[in-house]
């Protein structure tokens, strides 16, 4: 097996996964609607906590560099990750709270999900020589 660069595998990890979350958000909107809802529940919302904080602190652990490059994007994706399983595990109140404020705000999720979905691309582009 050919070995190559840790920042490629990752943009290549991280835009497959985004624009796959992304996708799935605009084709089943119904869904989705409903797994915000569930999010409401502290027992998911601690699971999901608990795996975004593993994968947050395996991506800061393994990859934290800071440079004035796309690379910075893959630091800032680990350290959102980490971000968000601590304040989902921590202030689960707090998150439902912010669930409740914006869960009926479509254009929040609708523009969210693009920007998200963009980022994916680029990674993804990146990732697997489309771009430099």
């Amino acid at each position: 097996m050919a070995t190559f660069d840790t920042s490629l595998l990752l943009a290549r990890v991280w835009g497959i996964f985004i624009i796959i979350v992304c996708l799935g958000f605009f084709a089943n909107r119904t869904l989705y609607k409903n797994i915000i809802e569930d999010f409401k529940k502290p027992g998911l919302l601690y699971l999901s906590g608990f795996f975004t904080l593993i994968i947050g602190l395996l991506s800061v652990l393994y990859y934290n560099i800071w440079t004035a490059d796309w690379r910075v994007i893959i630091t800032l994706l680990g350290w959102i990750a980490c971000l968000k399983g601590s304040i989902r595990i921590l202030f689960p109140e707090f998150v439902i709270r912010m669930i409740s404020r914006v869960e009926h705000r479509k254009m929040f999720y609708v523009i969210s999900f693009a920007l998200s979905c963009m980022v994916g691309l680029y990674l993804f582009l990146i990732g697997f020589g489309f771009i430099e």
